[in-house]
């Protein structure tokens, strides 16, 4: 089996572990956060069937296409609902094969740098995170790094990159006109930094014609499915929205916020670019050295694109992983001064003593946290045991082995501590599955009309829709003379601060029925007869 083939093998392999990694233990999770938005889509989806754009409430919801919803909504029929496993599942699929092409890329140059810069990925916060729950951005970083592969692979092979089109279509089915303008960036800035003027041009040209072909036939699918104004907030909500200035605008955001939600690929990133920058444009350039200089430059094309719009979230710049990854992960094999020899024992270090480190954290922060009642000691003894695995590898195994097997168990040790404690965290704080049902089940005893007070459509009731079992029409009081308006029976939902800033009058006449969290907040529940 000659080299090609063997990567290949490889890359499946590493991505079928990523896709286990992704997928455990999502089972029995309810959704929270985020995530609920495009759950509703899904469940509405399955209830009333496919449709041209997402819908909440029964009405259709202008800032994402239906793909991520129909990805989800497919997923899901053999389950007979919408889990959060099934819900979860492309987004696992998408950052599996992003372990796969990453793979693919680095490893014909040299295997130990491309498993490296997979660990570190799977180590990044927020792409561990993503790729463990509902994501279009997870989709896009993956279509990013396919694009980037894909030019890159045909300029090595003196092809012509055919597949390129396809992928921008996708990414616009995914995440609208991001889906292309950010896959596009990545291969822009390959071919700028490999001086291909024409390559660039013609490219260039071609994903502007795509943009502007699907965003019309969007808009117009838009206005033909559900008029003007529904086209007017496709434009605002897709676009125009993210554009205009709000307040301060912050140029270098993800430049110098980014170091602990993408940590440790970024932090690692920027060192080892520092360390590299004295020789990495004067010496004679080899294939690998090339493609870190394309994967540098493209990171940075990411970060600073979507550093121009005014709207910033962490999740959005997750296409820039994998190469933050892979810049990262070169210290480990690049060739040159001292400090780089300085900073592979340094990370060297930090892998084997990784496990005790998160072990030293968790207790600390544990005992300062309102979450005492959770215990550690699972977490704790996963993590024990990683730490004397690495320990037996530091005596069994020669030196020129260790580094990869010390990755690979520090992002066990990182994977660990993510699914142990972050998440079970994560799901005592806002987790409002059991609150809701207690309501539910009350309403189908008694039926009676559903106030959500001081709620509105697109925000906190979304949670209360995603963990009810069918459509909801609820009611969205925001005083007391509207929750004396209210259709009688009925059952007011509202935080258990705001009931006490009512008039008394305003609930005198009420029972509770039910209490408990709802959006990491406590709650109440009264029923109006």
């Amino acid at each position: 089996m000659n080299e090609a083939a063997v990567i290949r093998r490889e890359s499946w392999l590493l991505g079928g572990i990523g896709l286990l990694l992704f997928m455990a233990g999502l089972w029995q999770q309810p959704f929270i956060g985020f995530e609920s938005r495009f759950a509703v889509f899904a469940q509405e989806m399955l209830r009333h069937g496919p449709s041209w754009f997402p819908t909440t409430w029964g009405e259709p919801y202008p800032d994402y296409p239906v793909t991520g919803t129909l990805l989800i909504a497919l997923g899901s029929l053999p389950f007979g609902a919408v889990t959060r496993f099934s819900a979860a599942l492309p987004t696992a699929l998408a950052a599996a094969l992003n372990l796969v092409i990453l793979y693919r890329l680095l490893a014909p140059h040299a295997k130990e740098w491309a498993w490296l810069a997979l660990c570190l990925q799977v180590m990044t916060v927020t792409f561990l995170a993503e790729a463990r729950s509902i994501s279009l951005d997870q989709m896009v970083a993956t279509l990013t790094l396919l694009a980037f592969y894909l030019a890159y692979s045909a300029d090595r092979t003196g092809q012509a990159p055919r597949w390129l089109p396809l992928v921008l279509i996708l990414g616009f089915c995914v995440r609208g006109p991001l889906g292309i303008v950010i896959p596009a960036s990545a291969v822009i800035s390959y071919y700028a930094l490999s001086s291909q003027w024409r390559a660039l041009l013609r490219f260039a040209i071609q994903a502007a014609l795509l943009l502007a072909l699907l965003w019309l036939a969007l808009l117009a699918l838009a206005w033909w499915q559900y008029g003007a104004d529904f086209m007017k907030d496709v434009v605002r909500m897709q676009v125009a929205g993210r554009l205009e200035a709000q307040g301060r605008s912050e140029p270098f955001y993800y430049f110098t916020r980014s170091f602990g939600n993408y940590a440790l690929s970024y932090p690692l990133a920027v060192l080892t670019l520092a360390l590299l920058a004295p020789t990495l444009l004067r010496q004679p350039q080899t294939p690998a050295r090339q493609l870190v200089l394309a994967l540098a430059g493209a990171a940075l094309l990411i970060l600073a694109g979507l550093s121009m719009p005014e709207t910033k979230k962490a999740r959005y710049i997750l296409a820039a992983t994998p190469a933050l990854s892979a810049l990262a992960a070169y210290s480990w094999v690049a060739a040159g001064s001292r400090a780089l020899r300085w900073l592979r024992a340094a990370l060297a270090s930090l892998f084997a003593a990784l496990p005790l480190l998160l072990i030293a954290a968790l207790v600390i922060i544990h005992r300062r946290s309102e979450y005492q009642d959770l215990s550690l000691i699972l977490p704790c003894t996963v993590l024990a045991a990683l730490q004397i695995a690495l320990l037996i590898v530091r005596r069994k195994v020669e030196a020129p082995r260790r580094g990869a097997i010390y990755a690979g168990i520090a992002a066990l040790a990182v994977w660990s501590a993510m699914v142990l404690v972050v998440e079970p965290v994560l799901l005592r704080k806002q987790d409002s599955s059991h609150f809701v049902a207690a309501v539910e089940a009350q309403r189908r005893a008694q039926p009676g009309t559903l106030a959500l007070f001081g709620m509105t459509r697109d925000g906190a009731a979304i949670k209360y829709l995603v963990n009810a079992d069918a459509d909801l029409a609820p009611q969205f009081p925001r005083d007391a003379a509207a929750l004396t308006a209210l259709p009688r029976p009925a059952y007011v939902v509202i935080n258990a601060d705001a009931a006490k800033a009512l008039p008394a009058s305003a609930l005198s006449t009420a029972t509770r029925v039910a209490s408990g969290q709802f959006n990491g907040e406590p709650f109440l529940a009264f029923h109006l007869p």
